[in-house]
């Protein structure tokens, strides 16, 4: 499996295009008093498929790099007893089995390597491989540190010790600084919608002041801006609130 992108099924796609659609209608309806737009949806439907794939990889990614983790702890003990790397991937399986579930991604990384193992190939082959595939800085670091342990005779122990506790510190950080962010992107989802809150609300008591808006060019103009900004403003607040570590 390839964790730098994504591929949506037929469901996904299907669901996207449902959501589009749902969206649209009822952006048309709401700023321009028309379920029309929903024929928009055939034209952002890629952008959108390629929008949910990208957060689809990075969220699998994510997971990948946590699950990771505690495969470093598995494997350290198990170096510490002795083991080599085969041995040692087939005890963190059974470790690991009990905390998560056999669909999960480490598991299934861990069976190919030992299968791949079993056909020939070396381990080192094997783990450059797992950390090419994964796209993640820490897999593609603690990769190379094992290749060069192993071409040297490095203190492999300690290896796996301190990329273990780098990375739980780095991933520590890191939900830090997405708590800090979180209320923001939650400011920034306030300020995306308040044109829509206004209009609803010019719409419920008042729709005789914003029924112009529908009628003429110079409505539809700022009907279209006021949509504009709402989507920037999302784009925007969710481009400031990613910060990587």
């Amino acid at each position: 499996m390839d964790y730098r992108s994504y591929k949506a099924g037929n469901a996904e796609k299907i669901m996207i295009m449902f959501a589009l659609a749902v969206s649209l209608s009822a952006v048309g309806v709401l700023f321009y008093d028309t379920p029309l737009a929903v024929l928009a949806a055939p034209l952002v439907f890629l952008p959108a498929v390629k929008a949910y794939s990208y957060e689809m990889a990075g969220k699998r990614r994510n997971r990948l790099r946590n699950q990771f983790r505690d495969l470093l702890d598995s494997l350290a003990s198990s170096f510490a007893g002795g083991r080599h790397l085969y041995e040692a991937l087939e005890e963190a399986r059974k470790e690991l089995s009990t905390i998560y579930d056999g669909d999960d991604e480490i598991l299934a990384e861990i069976s190919g390597m030992l299968k791949k193992m079993d056909d020939g190939d070396t381990d080192t082959a094997v783990m450059s491989d797992f950390a090419a595939r994964s796209g993640i800085e820490d897999i593609e670091v603690f990769a190379r540190v094992f290749s060069v342990c192993r071409e040297t005779g490095g203190d492999m122990i300690t290896a796996m010790t301190d990329a273990s506790g780098m990375l739980a510190d780095k991933i520590k950080i890191e939900n830090g600084i997405r708590a800090l962010t979180s209320q923001k992107k939650t400011e920034g989802m306030v300020i995306s919608v308040m044109p829509v809150v206004v209009i609803l609300f010019l719409r419920a008591v008042a729709p005789d002041y914003i029924d112009v808006m529908y009628g003429s060019t110079t409505g539809i103009c700022l009907m279209t801006l006021a949509l504009a900004a709402a989507v920037y403003s999302y784009y925007l607040i969710r481009k400031i609130t990613e910060i990587e570590v």
